[in-house]
């Protein structure tokens, strides 16, 4: 039997060499791969600052506040505390006295809270507590403005609610020559008196406590919009 041989560069060699030659290439081609690394095991939030804007004062803004579990075994959620905790101006819905488990690649939600006890800036740091070593605390910034009501003028709404109530009678030289065309018309005389809501000719009119109750023939303010002029004038009748 004649064997036969294959040249590799220029030279002869035996069919079981190359053989061997093709396996150690392939085997080293595997070596030389590199095995994927890992995903890291982290804990994520949603947030690690979050600002509430302009809040009116005592009124309530909300924002949830996403955890999600990327790691490879379940974590507890053991506490989530703030440093205005005491004023209840930065809240959560969370029982501190309860843990809550996350399992791995699940989240769990938490609504933050911010009621400003003033008309001032606010901030704080929210601390959220668990089991696992490497995320055994982590901050969470939280800031917000707490603002005033805004005043009742006569500018920013006053004159045209009673320029939509009272004009279509009230002009200058009509109806007894009550007239509300104008700011400076409506605080002649004890029409409105400021800071004295049951002094006002103007209220004991609209309430139908002094004479024929206004406007004429109806319809007639509700309470909520009687409430606001007297609001008003108690607050001394502003103009702007």
């Amino acid at each position: 039997m004649k064997l036969r041989f294959f040249q590799i560069n220029g030279k002869e060699v035996f069919p079981v060499l190359l053989l061997i030659l093709v396996i150690q290439f392939v085997i080293g081609c595997e070596d030389s791969t590199t095995d994927p690394v890992p995903a890291a095991e982290v804990v994520t939030f949603s947030f690690s600052t979050y600002d509430f804007g302009n809040v009116a004062v005592r009124n309530d803004a909300e924002v949830t506040l996403v955890i999600t579990n990327k790691t490879f075994n379940n974590i507890k959620i053991t506490n989530i505390d703030d440093d205005y905790v005491d004023a209840l101006v930065f809240t959560a819905d969370f029982n501190n006295m309860v843990d809550v488990m996350v399992k791995p690649d699940s989240s769990y939600s938490v609504k933050l809270y911010f009621t400003p006890e003033a008309a001032q800036s606010y901030s704080a740091t929210l601390t959220v507590e668990t089991d696992n070593e490497n995320f055994a605390s982590t901050d969470i910034t939280l800031t917000g403005n707490g603002t005033g009501p805004v005043q009742t003028t006569w500018d920013n709404y006053i004159g045209s609610f009673l320029d939509d109530k009272c004009t279509p009678c009230h002009t200058s030289g009509a109806s007894g020559g009550f007239s509300m065309l104008s700011y400076v018309n409506a605080m002649r005389g004890n029409r409105i008196v400021p800071n004295d809501a049951d002094g006002s000719l103007i209220v004991r009119r609209i309430e139908g406590t002094s004479g024929d109750r206004m406007p004429q023939g109806g319809p007639y303010l509700s309470d909520e919009e009687i409430g606001v002029i007297r609001a008003w004038i108690v607050d001394g009748a502003p103009e702007n």
